[in-house]
Protein backbone atom coordinates (compact mmCIF):
# COMPACT_ATOMS: atom_id res chain seq x y z
CA UNK A 1 0.00 0.00 0.00
CA UNK A 2 1.33 3.21 -0.99
CA UNK A 3 0.61 6.66 1.16
CA UNK A 4 0.99 10.00 -0.36
CA UNK A 5 0.90 13.10 1.55
CA UNK A 6 0.46 15.35 -1.53
CA UNK A 7 -1.22 13.25 -3.96
CA UNK A 8 -1.14 14.26 -7.53
CA UNK A 9 -4.25 12.87 -8.24
CA UNK A 10 -6.70 14.24 -10.63
CA UNK A 11 -9.25 11.76 -11.24
CA UNK A 12 -9.31 7.73 -10.50
CA UNK A 13 -12.24 6.29 -12.71
CA UNK A 14 -13.82 3.02 -13.11
CA UNK A 15 -15.86 1.28 -15.55
CA UNK A 16 -18.22 -1.50 -15.53
CA UNK A 17 -19.66 -2.91 -18.18
CA UNK A 18 -22.62 -5.07 -18.80
CA UNK A 19 -25.26 -6.62 -21.61
CA UNK A 20 -27.80 -4.05 -22.15
CA UNK A 21 -30.76 -5.79 -20.96
CA UNK A 22 -33.74 -6.40 -23.06
CA UNK A 23 -36.34 -4.83 -21.15
CA UNK A 24 -35.76 -1.77 -18.26
CA UNK A 25 -38.35 -0.70 -16.61
CA UNK A 26 -39.26 2.71 -14.90
CA UNK A 27 -39.41 0.26 -11.67
CA UNK A 28 -36.19 -0.84 -12.59
CA UNK A 29 -34.67 2.68 -12.49
CA UNK A 30 -36.16 3.66 -9.94
CA UNK A 31 -34.66 0.99 -7.68
CA UNK A 32 -31.38 1.99 -8.77
CA UNK A 33 -31.75 5.36 -8.35
CA UNK A 34 -32.95 4.63 -4.77
CA UNK A 35 -29.56 2.45 -4.26
CA UNK A 36 -27.43 4.99 -5.96
CA UNK A 37 -28.92 8.25 -3.51
CA UNK A 38 -27.81 6.71 -0.63
CA UNK A 39 -24.60 7.95 -1.02
CA UNK A 40 -24.59 10.17 -3.65
CA UNK A 41 -27.82 11.95 -2.37
CA UNK A 42 -27.35 15.06 -5.02
CA UNK A 43 -30.06 15.83 -7.30
CA UNK A 44 -28.93 13.69 -10.84
CA UNK A 45 -28.47 15.27 -13.64
CA UNK A 46 -30.09 14.08 -17.27
CA UNK A 47 -28.63 14.85 -20.64
CA UNK A 48 -31.53 14.55 -23.20
CA UNK A 49 -31.37 14.71 -27.07
CA UNK A 50 -34.60 15.77 -28.75
CA UNK A 51 -35.91 14.36 -31.94
CA UNK A 52 -34.80 16.65 -34.55
CA UNK A 53 -37.76 18.13 -36.31
CA UNK A 54 -35.95 18.27 -39.59
CA UNK A 55 -37.55 15.76 -41.63
CA UNK A 56 -34.19 15.28 -43.93
CA UNK A 57 -32.60 14.11 -41.10
CA UNK A 58 -32.82 10.30 -40.10
CA UNK A 59 -32.95 8.92 -36.37
CA UNK A 60 -33.80 5.58 -35.13
CA UNK A 61 -35.31 6.59 -31.72
CA UNK A 62 -37.55 9.32 -31.12
CA UNK A 63 -35.74 10.22 -27.90
CA UNK A 64 -32.07 9.19 -26.40
CA UNK A 65 -31.49 9.66 -23.22
CA UNK A 66 -27.77 10.23 -21.73
CA UNK A 67 -26.10 9.15 -18.50
CA UNK A 68 -27.82 9.98 -15.42
CA UNK A 69 -24.75 11.60 -12.51
CA UNK A 70 -25.29 11.16 -9.45
CA UNK A 71 -22.61 13.38 -6.97
CA UNK A 72 -22.25 12.57 -3.44
CA UNK A 73 -22.56 16.06 -0.92
CA UNK A 74 -18.53 17.00 -1.52
CA UNK A 75 -19.19 16.60 -5.07
CA UNK A 76 -15.96 14.34 -4.88
CA UNK A 77 -17.42 11.58 -5.97
CA UNK A 78 -20.01 10.42 -9.18
CA UNK A 79 -21.61 7.77 -10.50
CA UNK A 80 -23.09 7.49 -13.98
CA UNK A 81 -25.63 5.23 -14.90
CA UNK A 82 -26.15 3.66 -18.27
CA UNK A 83 -28.33 1.33 -19.64
CA UNK A 84 -25.63 -1.04 -19.96
CA UNK A 85 -23.04 -0.08 -17.38
CA UNK A 86 -22.14 2.28 -14.01
CA UNK A 87 -18.87 4.70 -14.06
CA UNK A 88 -17.58 5.68 -10.85
CA UNK A 89 -15.55 9.17 -10.58
CA UNK A 90 -13.50 10.24 -7.72
CA UNK A 91 -11.42 13.53 -7.88
CA UNK A 92 -10.24 12.83 -4.40
CA UNK A 93 -10.18 9.69 -1.82
CA UNK A 94 -8.07 8.18 0.98
CA UNK A 95 -7.56 4.56 -0.10
CA UNK A 96 -8.62 1.99 -2.66
CA UNK A 97 -9.80 -0.41 0.61
CA UNK A 98 -12.17 2.65 1.70
CA UNK A 99 -14.33 3.04 -1.87
CA UNK A 100 -14.15 -0.63 -3.60
CA UNK A 101 -16.18 -1.84 -0.83
CA UNK A 102 -19.18 0.71 -2.09
CA UNK A 103 -18.63 -0.03 -5.35
CA UNK A 104 -19.24 -3.16 -5.45
CA UNK A 105 -22.10 -3.24 -3.59
CA UNK A 106 -23.39 -0.80 -6.00
CA UNK A 107 -22.50 -2.78 -8.91
CA UNK A 108 -23.71 -6.50 -7.67
CA UNK A 109 -26.75 -4.73 -6.72
CA UNK A 110 -27.69 -2.85 -9.83
CA UNK A 111 -27.40 -6.30 -11.65
CA UNK A 112 -29.66 -7.92 -9.95
CA UNK A 113 -32.41 -5.09 -9.71
CA UNK A 114 -31.64 -4.91 -13.60
CA UNK A 115 -32.20 -8.75 -13.70
CA UNK A 116 -28.46 -9.23 -15.20
CA UNK A 117 -26.07 -12.44 -13.97
CA UNK A 118 -23.03 -11.43 -15.34
CA UNK A 119 -20.32 -8.15 -16.36
CA UNK A 120 -18.46 -8.23 -19.48
CA UNK A 121 -15.40 -6.90 -18.42
CA UNK A 122 -14.09 -3.27 -16.29
CA UNK A 123 -11.77 -0.57 -16.48
CA UNK A 124 -9.88 1.33 -14.37
CA UNK A 125 -8.04 4.43 -14.57
CA UNK A 126 -6.14 6.74 -12.58
CA UNK A 127 -5.11 10.53 -13.82
CA UNK A 128 -2.50 11.85 -12.24
CA UNK A 129 -0.86 15.63 -12.42
CA UNK A 130 2.48 17.55 -12.22
CA UNK A 131 3.56 20.76 -12.26
CA UNK A 132 7.30 21.35 -12.83
CA UNK A 133 9.42 24.68 -13.64
CA UNK A 134 10.52 24.61 -16.82
CA UNK A 135 14.07 26.34 -15.81
CA UNK A 136 16.68 23.40 -16.22
CA UNK A 137 14.02 20.61 -17.00
CA UNK A 138 15.46 17.47 -17.32
CA UNK A 139 12.54 14.16 -17.64
CA UNK A 140 14.48 11.94 -15.82
CA UNK A 141 14.55 14.00 -12.49
CA UNK A 142 11.19 13.60 -12.05
CA UNK A 143 10.23 10.10 -14.26
CA UNK A 144 12.67 7.09 -14.75
CA UNK A 145 12.06 7.65 -18.03
CA UNK A 146 14.90 8.76 -20.24
CA UNK A 147 15.07 10.13 -23.48
CA UNK A 148 18.10 9.80 -26.00
CA UNK A 149 17.99 12.66 -28.41
CA UNK A 150 20.65 14.89 -30.37
CA UNK A 151 21.86 17.37 -28.44
CA UNK A 152 20.50 20.17 -30.82
CA UNK A 153 17.20 19.04 -30.58
CA UNK A 154 14.74 21.16 -28.07
CA UNK A 155 12.01 19.44 -27.14
CA UNK A 156 8.53 21.20 -26.11
CA UNK A 157 7.05 19.54 -23.46
CA UNK A 158 3.61 21.66 -23.43
CA UNK A 159 3.13 19.21 -26.81
CA UNK A 160 4.40 15.99 -25.34
CA UNK A 161 3.39 11.86 -25.33
CA UNK A 162 4.50 9.09 -24.41
CA UNK A 163 2.99 5.96 -24.43
CA UNK A 164 3.72 2.44 -23.01
CA UNK A 165 1.65 -0.71 -23.73
CA UNK A 166 2.90 -2.46 -19.77
CA UNK A 167 0.34 -5.96 -21.24
CA UNK A 168 -1.85 -6.13 -24.69
CA UNK A 169 -3.87 -9.30 -24.59
CA UNK A 170 -7.03 -11.11 -25.27
CA UNK A 171 -8.75 -9.84 -22.40
CA UNK A 172 -6.38 -7.84 -20.41
CA UNK A 173 -4.93 -4.69 -21.61
CA UNK A 174 -2.27 -2.00 -19.66
CA UNK A 175 -1.40 1.24 -20.83
CA UNK A 176 0.62 3.90 -19.13
CA UNK A 177 0.71 7.42 -20.91
CA UNK A 178 2.98 10.71 -20.05
CA UNK A 179 1.90 13.71 -21.41
CA UNK A 180 3.17 17.45 -21.68
CA UNK A 181 -0.04 18.90 -21.69
CA UNK A 182 -0.93 22.74 -22.80
CA UNK A 183 0.17 25.13 -19.28
CA UNK A 184 -1.55 29.19 -18.63
CA UNK A 185 1.67 29.47 -16.14
CA UNK A 186 4.43 30.04 -18.26
CA UNK A 187 7.18 29.39 -15.80
CA UNK A 188 5.90 25.59 -15.19
CA UNK A 189 5.39 22.14 -17.37
CA UNK A 190 2.14 20.43 -17.14
CA UNK A 191 2.43 16.36 -17.18
CA UNK A 192 -0.29 14.13 -16.76
CA UNK A 193 0.23 10.42 -16.05
CA UNK A 194 -2.26 8.56 -17.17
CA UNK A 195 -2.65 4.63 -15.83
CA UNK A 196 -5.60 2.37 -18.03
CA UNK A 197 -6.03 -1.12 -16.81
CA UNK A 198 -9.02 -2.79 -19.27
CA UNK A 199 -10.41 -6.67 -18.17
CA UNK A 200 -12.11 -8.00 -20.73
CA UNK A 201 -13.20 -10.91 -18.79
CA UNK A 202 -17.29 -12.04 -17.49
CA UNK A 203 -17.24 -12.01 -14.17
CA UNK A 204 -20.36 -13.72 -12.79
CA UNK A 205 -22.51 -11.27 -9.65
CA UNK A 206 -22.90 -14.93 -7.76
CA UNK A 207 -19.02 -14.93 -7.42
CA UNK A 208 -18.26 -11.73 -5.89
CA UNK A 209 -14.78 -12.82 -4.58
CA UNK A 210 -13.52 -13.51 -8.25
CA UNK A 211 -14.29 -9.96 -8.97
CA UNK A 212 -12.66 -8.42 -5.85
CA UNK A 213 -9.50 -10.44 -6.15
CA UNK A 214 -9.62 -9.13 -9.82
CA UNK A 215 -10.24 -5.67 -8.63
CA UNK A 216 -7.30 -6.12 -6.06
CA UNK A 217 -4.87 -7.38 -8.28
CA UNK A 218 -5.58 -4.43 -11.25
CA UNK A 219 -5.72 -1.35 -8.74
CA UNK A 220 -1.71 -3.26 -7.34
CA UNK A 221 -0.39 -3.94 -10.16
CA UNK A 222 -1.10 0.38 -11.46
CA UNK A 223 -0.20 1.34 -7.85
CA UNK A 224 3.19 -0.89 -8.17
CA UNK A 225 3.87 1.04 -12.37
CA UNK A 226 2.78 4.21 -10.36
CA UNK A 227 5.42 4.09 -7.68
CA UNK A 228 8.19 2.56 -9.87
CA UNK A 229 7.84 5.35 -12.55
CA UNK A 230 8.35 7.94 -10.27
CA UNK A 231 11.98 9.53 -9.36
CA UNK A 232 13.35 9.36 -5.96
CA UNK A 233 13.47 13.19 -5.98
CA UNK A 234 9.90 12.97 -7.56
CA UNK A 235 9.04 10.27 -4.49
CA UNK A 236 10.68 12.37 -1.91
CA UNK A 237 8.36 15.67 -2.89
CA UNK A 238 5.25 14.12 -2.93
CA UNK A 239 6.06 12.27 0.39
CA UNK A 240 5.23 8.69 -1.90
CA UNK A 241 5.85 6.11 0.58
CA UNK A 242 5.26 2.28 0.39
CA UNK A 243 4.04 0.43 3.16
CA UNK A 244 4.15 -3.64 3.37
Amino acid sequence: MLTIEKPPLKTFRIDFKFIKPEKISFEMMAKVEALLKKDYPSIPSLDIIEYPYDIQIKAKLPIQIGPIRFLNEEKKEQVQLFSDGLIFIFTEYTHWADIKDQIIEIVLKSCKILNLDEIQQFRMEYIDEFLFPKKDFNLANHFKLYINKPENWNINFNDFHLGITIIDQENDKFIIRLRGIPNKEKENFLFRLESIYIKKRVFSIDKKQVLIDELNSTHDAIIDYFYNILSENLKTKLGVKKIG
